[in-house]
């Protein structure tokens, strides 16, 4: 299945990077992030909570080189405490900014293009009866009024909108990116809950008009 989700993304135009799973301590998430007993290096000594900081110097470096498909996915795995619980998690995240589903050049990249191209994603493993809704709980990495979620059957499926404008990152760029992430435990087992289609075999003996 994570093999049908990256053919996905990558057949309109992202690129896959792998980023390491440990990453330096931050204040902001430390009350509930995983450290290390004894770290090798203590610049990579907690387990990341999240894998948008990696997806942000990704960008930023491809922003600074020129590089025009600024496009990135990751698959991983995210790590946090929650009740004196450690909880694993694997994730869907993903940066993007130039236009790849306009068909026009000169044209804006349209919230309602991507929202459609997230929906038809998500309808692809049977998720259809989608509701959405505005990210309820705030976050550092989603913008506070221009992101929503995905939900069915009151399970959050993923997120979606605008970079936080307060990540420092990427206050000087006009152009507006956007972030999302999914949680691909609701992935696992989309072909047993879908009906199996069944084809018929095509005629050997094509017809002919004369």
């Amino acid at each position: 299945n994570y093999k049908k989700i990256k053919d996905y993304f990558i057949n309109y135009g992202f690129n896959e990077v792998f980023t390491n799973s440990l990453v330096n301590s931050n204040l902001k998430t430390n009350s509930f992030s995983l450290n290390l007993k004894n770290p090798l290096n203590k610049e990579i000594n907690t387990l990341r909570t999240s894998m948008f900081p990696r997806l942000f110097e990704v960008m930023v470096l491809n922003l600074k080189s020129g590089f025009n498909n600024c496009n990135f996915f990751e698959m991983g795995r995210v790590f946090k405490i929650s009740e004196n619980k450690i909880i694993e998690q694997d994730k869907l995240s993903g940066i993007f900014q130039s236009k790849f589903l306009s068909t026009n050049k000169k044209d804006d990249l349209d919230w309602f293009k991507i929202k459609g191209f997230f929906e038809m994603f998500l309808s692809i493993f049977g998720y259809t009866n989608i509701e959405i809704s505005t990210i309820q709980q705030k976050t550092i990495y989603f913008h506070p009024t221009r992101s929503i979620q995905f939900k069915i059957n009151k399970k959050v499926l993923g997120s979606f909108g605008e970079v936080n404008p307060m990540v420092e990152e990427f206050r000087g760029i006009k152009t507006p990116i956007y972030l999302f992430e999914f949680n691909l435990g609701y992935f696992k087992n989309w072909r047993m809950k879908n009906d199996i289609k069944t084809y018929n075999e095509y005629s050997k003996y094509p017809s002919i008009t004369r």
